[in-house]
């Protein structure tokens, strides 16, 4: 199974994801890698990171094909948990099929915070992430999200990351029950 753990830019999707992998042993597919070494080919890529611009859909659609392709050569894991965006139907739409093609079956969990509590945990410095004005990303990740149609858990992220943790691995454990 795959487990996907989406959300804007500075909603804690990949704290959560990353504690999930710990937590559980699961595989942690690192989507910001896959995203670095693509982004970085963009010709645009000093002027969207210094002006926290969107990469292009033709740049995303590089990136999520790569993601694609990186997924088939997993297929030796039982679990995998990925942390994305996932805010758009189109790129997102093959690598959740490869997904289900490749495991059988993946779960969607959406983290939702509030603006508010996004703004104050980004103004904290982020190691190794390469955006320079995350919260800015975290607006415009907001403004051009298309729903999901399905979605097995939504995570209200604005309280303790301890409180998170909990409902999270709550959750997982009851659905790796029934796998």
């Amino acid at each position: 199974m795959v487990i996907f753990i989406c959300g804007f830019t500075g909603n804690g999707k990949t704290t959560l994801a990353k504690y999930l992998s710990k937590e559980f042993k699961i595989f942690y597919f690192d989507s910001d890698k896959v995203k670095k070494d693509i982004f970085v080919h963009d010709p645009k890529f000093d002027f969207n990171i210094e002006h926290g611009v969107p990469f292009s859909d033709k740049t995303r659609a590089k990136m999520y094909d790569q993601m694609t392709t990186e997924l088939s050569k997993l297929k030796q894991h039982r679990h995998i948990v990925i942390d994305d965006t996932l805010h758009t139907a189109l790129h997102r739409f093959k690598l959740l099929q490869k997904a289900k093609e490749l495991f059988g079956k993946y779960l969607i969990i959406q983290v939702k915070t509030s603006d508010k509590a996004v703004k104050i945990r980004l103004q904290k410095p982020r190691k190794g992430h390469m955006i320079k004005h995350p919260f800015n990303m975290h607006k415009l990740h907001k403004k051009y999200y298309e729903p999901l149609k399905h979605i097995d858990l939504i995570l209200n992220n604005d309280g303790s990351l301890e409180n998170s943790k909990r409902q999270l691995n709550q959750f997982i454990k009851q659905s790796l029950l029934e796998t």
